[in-house]
């Protein structure tokens, strides 16, 4: 063997002085490295003196030592890389039958406390595998220093896996490749171009000093180190690569595929990376592949077996029915069955007497008395009992058969797509190679492998899939893929210390102090000879952050910072082609607009364009469909109470939503427009104020249905009766969890947990009962959600509507009205339910009540409104709005004072229903504040009125905002 020096400019020199010698094979550390190269020698025959070249003469390291140097022993089989993993998976499941029975096979490197569930060491086992035979012959020799004794229970372990793995193939006639060294005994010439960036270049080092037809090419010593760009943050970093690409190809004629970029993290950085070139009009090819589970067709292997894992929980069904990655024969079904779930919260399964209950089963079937989810219930079972036979298949030839039992009765095989038909062909083409190894290896001695859906899974996971580009352009590669590769330039993003160390150690299983008693301390040479491959002269371009995606960085410590100021003066220079800042900068009245623009921007221009609604006279008039719409809301619907159907009928909510924005009126009262998603939860925000308000109701029409008075409160804070009390409410609790007015009826789940809370529910209740009828005590309940309407306004034409909480008498028969909120946040401000100076009302509540009490009242003065209040459940506490004989500084008014409250409300009902009529309903800027209406506005997003562009906000047409 001898060795060259020469740094990676002279690899072109090196081999052209070879070409013509057919005896030569070139391997380089990467299939990139290799591959680019042959393409070199073919497209530069002026400088290579060649036109073509067989490609077999240009290999990767990897496949130079299964193919040149893959060792043979008469009589066996080399272990397949799979089959080394079964064995490892049926280690684990013996190991973990050992510890049950108090006999652990292994009792450091696999902690006992977690060997019932330990299948996600087999990777790593596995990995540990091929080099236990360079462990063991280091490790009896630093035994033999030791006279023979260790106590140490990790090395105990790797002795036992060792002889175990060693059984295994010597019964089985097998053998591990990676024991048998290789002589490198070769017909010709042999070059392999920098072997310090091998991984396991060092277990091959000494032999191949030994091969007379083997040629290392190394990098020489030198002092240069190249210069890293250090910028504020990644965004800026990806900002200024774009940059500097567009630049090398406009002022240096350099081709997009000249260029190559590379990242370590490309799981992070991947999408800001397509986003970023795609802005920048920078055709690329990713050369990063991905799980063949990520972002494709396989990933319906992982949501299959996470269904059975989580016992077909609402989020597993969810994720599986609505993969649009595979065509499925029933989408509109599929997407029934999760609103079904997402109504009923079948969130997750639960125990109930011992027994395991479906939510689903149970919620779909109790709703199928009227036949109103026969099909998705169907569905919802043969979904389960497919998936379960899938997951719990006890071979990998089951397992294929139950994929296509699957596959054909919920997947449409005319739909699939071309690349997720190649996807879901090649995660077969695994299952294929698993059913070969089952076949050959494990078949004839009835071995069967533990979970082989999960292990099948696992396999998938760890396959990757490159998807092959359409079109040409800047190769972005996985750092170190491309270092030795021939590209006429090439950036590497993200050059902190913590990406561009490589971590190539011998038995890098051990700790460092174990590597260093057995071989001598680490010696990391790689992370810097990777860095000299990229650095060719002036054609590599490395750069940094001090923030990047995942956290703060600083610059790989073989390169050389440059100053910021130099930095700043480099992206500023190339900032002065950079046609979004320009673009921006234009609109927002800064620049002049640029005179040309890209492609992309003149088709997001007209995107824009096409989707701008008309400004026309009759755009702020509502259409015919809507009119009939209002009139059947306000007219036909609220007139079941009274039976003035062609009447106004106003509630408070109308005229809340209506002041200021007529908009919000329409979007919240007349369509009714909600949030249509799927995501579900066991209580909502607002459910548990509505099980209190329902307990309270009932509660209080138990009362008034008797005719007794509300209990007292004694001296020391306690209700009279409480026992009794306590029970009733409890009782109370469970008919409001069941209640048709509630929306939990149609959810198992939900009813089983709140019965489980019931006398939490019952003791809120108990504690608020205790204050309110502090004051409240003795009062009669005159009236308990009752609904109450009566004409309004001078022409009688408009009818007021409405239902109150609770009404309440004293002795004289004074009233009280009172509304209750479950918190303080929920009720109005005092000052909100009282006419401001200028006649202004916030809050409708108080008013309508007391208006309606004094529409319907039959006692005369005696049942006059003296005290309208909101009192709190949670946190018991009392707002008054109006009160009798009011003194102190809470804002509170007497019903004398809030006559003038009362006549503004008045001419708010007349204001809304002469809009109404008039159909008067364009969004009323002049009254909208947009910080203060706008934000908080739940509709903001559907009504896109209220828009600011580079802090100018946008002019308003015939009454609108554009």
């Amino acid at each position: 063997m001898n060795i060259r020096y020469a740094p990676p400019s002279e690899v072109s020199r090196i081999l052209i002085e070879n070409l013509q010698n057919d005896a030569v094979l070139f391997v380089f550390p990467t299939d990139v490295a290799a591959s680019s190269w042959a393409d070199w020698i073919v497209s530069h025959p002026e400088e290579s003196g060649v036109s073509s070249v067989p490609l077999e003469r240009f290999t990767a390291w990897d496949t130079f030592k299964s193919s040149i140097l893959s060792a043979k022993i008469e009589g066996r089989k080399s272990i397949p890389s799979l089959l080394r993993k079964i064995f490892v998976r049926r280690l684990i499941s013996e190991n973990a039958q050992k510890t049950a029975a108090g006999e652990p096979l292994f009792k450091s490197i696999i902690n006992p406390a977690y060997a019932q569930n330990a299948y996600s060491f087999t990777d790593w086992t596995a990995r540990i595998l091929p080099s236990l035979e360079l462990w063991h012959e280091k490790y009896e020799s630093w035994l033999g220093k030791r006279n023979g004794t260790d106590d140490d229970e990790e090395n105990r372990d790797y002795s036992t896996l060792y002889a175990l793995y060693k059984k295994y193939l010597d019964e089985n006639g097998l053998f591990e490749p990676s024991w048998i060294m290789p002589d490198f005994a070769l017909e010709g010439t042999c070059i392999i171009f920098y072997p310090e960036t091998l991984e396991d270049f060092s277990d091959y080092q000494e032999n191949m000093m030994k091969a007379e037809r083997v040629q290392l090419v190394m990098l020489p010593e030198t002092d240069e180190r190249p210069a890293v760009s250090f910028y504020t943050n990644s965004r800026t970093e990806l900002r200024a690569a774009a940059l500097k690409i567009r630049s090398l190809v406009r002022e240096s004629n350099a081709a997009w595929t000249d260029i190559a970029v590379s990242v370590s993290d490309t799981d992070t950085w991947r999408p800001y990376i397509e986003r970023e070139f795609r802005l920048y009009c920078i055709p690329f090819v990713m050369r990063a592949g991905e799980p063949y589970t990520a972002c494709s067709a396989g990933r319906v292997f992982r949501e299959i077996q996470e269904c059975v894992q989580n016992n077909f929980s609402y989020d597993s069904v969810r994720a599986l029915l609505l993969d649009g990655y595979i065509p499925w024969k029933e989408k509109e079904l599929n997407r029934n069955l999760v609103r079904e779930g997402s109504e009923r919260k079948c969130i997750c399964s639960y125990k109930e007497g011992g027994r395991l209950i479906d939510p689903w089963e149970l919620a779909l079937a109790a709703s199928n008395s009227g036949n109103t989810t026969e099909r998705e219930l169907r569905v919802y079972r043969d979904l389960k009992k497919r998936v379960t036979s899938l997951c719990n298949a006890a071979t990998f030839r089951d397992i294929r058969t139950q994929w296509f039992a699957f596959r054909s009765g919920f997947l449409d095989d005319l739909n699939f797509s071309a690349e997720a038909d190649l996807i879901l062909g090649r995660c077969l083409k695994v299952l294929s190679d698993l059913i070969d190894i089952e076949d050959e290896f494990l078949a004839p001695f009835q071995l069967p492998v533990p979970s082989p859906y999960s292990f099948f899974l696992n396999e998938l996971e760890n396959s990757i899939y490159l998807k092959q580009p359409g079109a040409a352009g800047v190769s972005v590669f996985p750092y170190r893929l491309s270092s030795c590769a021939q590209f006429r330039y090439q950036f590497v993003l993200d050059s902190s210390q913590d990406r561009l160390t490589v971590p190539y150690r011998s038995l890098s299983f051990l700790s460092k102090k174990k590597r260093e008693d057995l071989i001598g301390p680490d010696n990391d040479t790689a992370s810097a000879s990777f860095v000299r491959l990229y650095a060719e002269k002036d054609t590599a371009f490395f750069s940094a952050a001090e923030q990047t995606f995942g956290g703060f960085s600083i610059p790989f410590s073989f390169l050389v910072k440059k100053d910021r100021n130099e930095c700043d003066a480099e992206l500023g220079g190339l900032a002065s082609d950079d046609f979004i800042i320009q673009e921006r900068n234009g609109l927002a009245g800064g620049s002049a607009f640029p005179r040309r623009i890209t492609q992309l921007q003149k088709n997001g221009f007209s995107a824009w364009k096409n989707q701008i609604v008309v400004q026309r006279e009759t755009y702020t008039e509502p259409d015919d469909v809507l009119k009939q719409k209002i009139k059947y809301v306000l007219c036909t619907n609220r007139s079941a109470h009274d039976g003035r159907s062609d009447t106004i009928h106003v509630a408070q909510t109308d005229l809340k939503n209506f002041y200021p924005c007529r908009r919000a009126w329409i979007f919240s009262q007349i369509l009714r427009l909600k949030d249509d998603t799927l995501d579900t939860s066991l209580m909502e925000k607002y459910d548990a104020g509505s099980i209190n308000h329902k307990i309270l109701e009932l509660f209080m029409k138990s009362y008034k249905e008797s005719g007794r008075r509300l209990p007292t409160v004694s001296a020391d804070g306690a209700l009279e009766d409480e026992p009794e009390l306590q029970a009733a409410l409890a009782g109370f609790a469970g008919e409001a969890f069941r209640s048709a007015d509630e929306k939990f009826n149609g959810s198992p789940l939900v009813l089983a947990v709140l019965e489980s809370q019931k006398e939490n529910f019952a003791d809120t209740i108990l504690s608020f009962l205790r204050t309110f009828c502090g004051t409240f005590g003795g009062f009669t309940v005159i009236a308990v959600e009752q609904w109450m309407g009566g004409l309004s306004g001078e022409t009688g034409n408009t009818a007021l509507t409405g239902r109150i909480d609770c009404i309440l008498a004293d002795d004289n028969g004074s009233v009280s009205i009172v509304d209750y909120k479950n918190t303080s946040a929920a009720a109005p401000g005092t000052a909100d339910c009282i006419a401001d100076a200028d006649n202004r009302l916030a809050d409708f509540q108080i008013p309508m009540y007391i208006t309606l009490w004094n529409m319907n009242r039959a006692g005369g003065e005696t049942s006059a409104v003296e005290n309208a209040l909101f009192y709190t459940i949670s946190d018991r506490k009392s707002r008054y709005i109006v009160q009798n004989g009011h003194k102190g500084n809470s804002g509170a008014v007497t019903m004398a004072e809030y006559a003038r409250t009362l006549e503004c409300f008045n001419n708010y009902v007349d204001d809304f229903a002469a809009n109404v009529r008039s159909y008067n309903l364009a969004a009323d800027s002049a009254h909208v504040e947009v910080y203060r209406d706008c934000r908080k506005c739940r509709f903001k997003s559907v009504c896109r009125t209220a828009y600011i562009s580079s802090g100018i906000r946008l002019p308003e047409v015939q009454g609108e905002t554009t």
